[in-house]
């Protein structure tokens, strides 16, 4: 699949859009494994700067899990982070997904998340395993956050999301989060605001109707 001139273009979030996460989940979690205040390093609204490192791809699997161990000051094994961190994971919204098939030959379609190396692992074996599909069977452009090094809601991966649009695309990026939507409109990306336990196949008329504006 490839972005083709004179489609209009629907950038997607995952989290939250196609996929479901459960923050309190993976804060539950790590309470039951003795780290009573995760949240307050890492929530949907606010990541610390860990987080955000290993979201922009700065940090490998093993690096993430031990620089957690320090600031957690627990020494909690390798593997037993990992499966406690994909437990943020609840699974893929089938029929939000099946969007995709119904408007891929009319829209170009881009894939724009936040995500880290562990999940990405996981939610990619997951939609192999359950759909028989990679990402890019389903967007013409895939942008994860660890992959480019960069991460929304800064200014530079809008731009990068952008930068093989053409001109004459009318484009329109669905998120979950406000401040990702806040920060895509300043980057003048034309967002709309997806919310929590939405329907995407009910929604998609006001989403498309964004394109016109």
């Amino acid at each position: 699949m490839a972005i083709q001139s004179g489609k209009p273009t629907v950038i997607f979030d995952f989290g939250g859009v196609l996929y479901e996460i459960d923050f309190h989940n993976c804060v539950t979690t790590f309470k039951n494994m003795g780290v009573p205040d995760f949240d307050k390093h890492y929530s949907k609204a606010t990541q610390s700067g860990l987080f955000q490192d290993f979201e922009k791809g700065l940090l490998s699997s093993n690096q993430f899990v031990d620089k957690l161990n320090e600031k957690i000051d627990l020494r909690l094994d390798k593997e037993k982070v990992k499966t406690a961190w994909n437990s943020l994971l609840v699974g893929y919204l089938d029929e939000n997904l099946s969007v995709l098939t119904e408007i891929k030959n009319d829209f170009n379609l881009i894939l724009l998340s936040n995500t880290n190396e562990i999940h990405h692992s996981q939610f990619s074996a997951e939609l192999k395993n359950l759909y028989g599909a990679n990402f890019e069977d389903l967007f013409d452009e895939v942008l994860f956050s660890h992959k480019v090094n960069m991460r929304k809601p800064d200014f530079e991966i809008y731009d990068r999301a952008k930068s093989n649009i053409p001109n004459n695309s009318r484009v329109v990026f669905i998120d979950d989060s406000i401040q990702n939507i806040e920060s895509a409109e300043r980057a003048g990306i034309t967002s709309f605001h997806f919310g929590q336990n939405q329907s995407l196949k009910d929604q998609l008329p006001g989403i498309l109707a964004k394109l016109n504006e």
